[in-house]
């Protein structure tokens, strides 16, 4: 489905939706705890999908791509247990893409001294700089 497609059917979703809302709120008057409870709801909501969206990566099928998605298109796009069907962002097929979570802490077992743990080009100018040191 074309972005501009995309953009116009959430739209629209999202004007029935006010709309409706505005119908309950007129006709019905709900007591103010009901806004509380939906108001939390939803910010829970844009919680939980941006924390997934950050924390998750996903795979083309088709070239092995690993890439992130936007919270938007996390909360968007159609999903199945593992899969979530995307466009990747390389070869632009649109396929079922696997679901990957990338470690949260580095592997720290294939590190022998803490010293590996420093980056290469620190390590040369630490080096340097305890050679200068006086002894």
């Amino acid at each position: 489905m074309p972005k501009r497609t995309l953009k116009k059917s959430l739209t629209a979703l999202l004007i029935i939706i006010l709309a409706g809302a505005a119908v309950l709120i007129i006709i019905a008057r709900p007591p103010l705890w009901v806004f509380i409870f939906l108001a939390a709801d939803a910010l829970l909501l844009g919680v939980i999908v941006y924390f997934h969206a950050k924390t998750t990566q996903y795979r083309c099928p088709a070239c092995g791509l690993l890439f992130k998605i936007s919270p938007f298109t996390d909360f968007s796009s159609p999903h199945m247990p593992g899969k979530k069907l995307l466009q990747c962002p390389s070869c632009t097929q649109t396929n079922r893409c696997p679901t990957t979570y990338p470690p949260l802490t580095p592997d720290l077992t294939k590190h022998r001294r803490p010293v590996d743990l420093i980056h290469p080009r620190v390590q040369s100018q630490l080096s340097r700089v305890l050679q200068k040191l006086p002894r």
